[in-house]
């Protein structure tokens, strides 16, 4: 009996100790815990934060792809019109056009330099080159020695014999033999001569469609110099004689290959203007840009009467023309019209500065000094600044 007394004392003393002794030893464990607790909510906030950027990246990623696709499906079909087009265009004597190479997509090009190096003639060279200028444009010419005025405006057929000037050097389209070009040793092309009066036959080619019909704007051909037949051709070769453009020649007719079947080797287009010419990178951000403008001047309450306007007109190929409100801080400076030009190959815009209080002007009582009446009289014969 005293045993288990004793025994009951020890327990309760030892109960007594732990109850003591528990929340002190308790609340250190509690605060790791809560501080664990609010690290990993933490993290989890963080984790969850990332997930949602993420999914932004995504969105706009695959917006942004979206978009590109549009713009190419737009583009070619742009393009597949234009060609369609095109197609039914027939060149004449005296349409001026782009000789684009097939295979290379580089127009045929004359320059102001010469050639210098070993063997050449010293003329001006004719090169391949990407972008588009009045060196690339070529005038389509009778033949030397015929009269302009018998031809003007007819359709070149396959087989006639032509000229072509270039319209920022006004020299013809001219090659020989002897002169070698300088990057193949094929027989030279170059710029020489003059508009009027040619009976060079050295500045005469022959048209070869790939049927009897007329040469079409779009439609492949070749170009042969008519003396020699040697067809004018380019590959991409170039060299510091060509001044990094790519060499233009006349293949020799021991380096000629029979084609089992009709290649074409150049292409007529437009001198300017739509998808076809200006290139894919060009196109979009036109596009891209005239979009801005659009959606910056589109106003659900412009009035389509009356106010200050904007008029943007944008022309790729078919004018596209967006009529809006002016912006707000362009009629608090005084302006009343803003018109704005676009295309591919140039930008313009012109502002119509009026009067703000145009409105007030003549306004006031009706009794007017000799001095108000001589101010008004010289605002009025003043014309408003454009």
């Amino acid at each position: 009996r005293m045993r288990r007394q004793s025994l009951m004392l020890v327990l309760a003393a030892v109960l007594f100790l732990l109850q003591g002794a528990g929340p002190a030893e308790a609340a250190p464990a509690s605060a790791d815990v809560l501080a664990g607790t609010a690290g990993k909510a933490e993290e989890m906030a963080a984790a969850a934060a990332e997930a949602v950027r993420r999914r932004e990246r995504e969105a706009d990623l695959e917006e942004r792809m979206k978009f590109r696709q549009e713009m190419v499906a737009k583009y070619e079909a742009e393009v597949k019109a234009e060609e369609d087009k095109l197609r039914t265009v027939a060149v004449t004597y005296g349409s001026v056009v782009v000789l684009k190479n097939v295979r290379t997509q580089r127009m045929l090009a004359g320059t102001s330099f010469r050639y210098i190096h070993d063997h050449g003639s010293g003329q001006n060279q004719v090169v391949a080159m990407d972008e588009e200028d009045g060196y690339t444009h070529w005038r389509v010419m009778p033949r030397a020695g015929q009269r302009w005025e018998l031809v003007k405006d007819v359709p070149v057929a396959n087989g006639d014999i032509v000229r072509l000037l270039n319209m920022r050097t006004e020299r013809n389209l001219h090659s020989h033999k002897g002169p070698r070009s300088p990057v193949s040793g094929n027989n030279e092309v170059s710029n020489f001569g003059e508009e009027n009066g040619s009976i060079d036959p050295n500045d005469n080619w022959v048209v070869e469609t790939d049927s009897d019909a007329t040469w079409h704007m779009g439609t492949s051909i070749n170009v042969l110099h008519a003396p020699h037949k040697a067809p004018l051709r380019t590959d991409g070769r170039h060299s510091n004689a060509t001044f990094g453009h790519d060499e233009v020649y006349c293949q020799m007719p021991a380096a000629q290959k029979k084609e089992a079947a009709f290649a074409g080797e150049w292409m007529a287009k437009p001198v300017s203007g739509g998808a076809m010419n200006v290139g894919f990178d060009r196109w979009v951000a036109l596009y891209e840009n005239q979009d801005d403008q659009n959606s910056k001047f589109k106003q659900a309450h412009a009035d389509g009467a009356n106010g200050p306007k904007e008029i943007s007109i944008y022309c790729p190929s078919n004018p596209v023309v967006s009529v809006s409100d002016l912006d707000y801080n362009l009629v608090s400076e005084g302006k009343c019209l803003a018109l704005n030009l676009q295309s591919p190959h140039f930008e313009a815009s012109l502002t119509l500065n009026c009067d703000p209080n145009g409105e007030k002007r003549g306004g006031g009582s009706k009794q007017k000094s000799d001095d108000d009446e001589n101010d008004k009289d010289k605002e009025e014969e003043e014309p408003d600044e454009i």
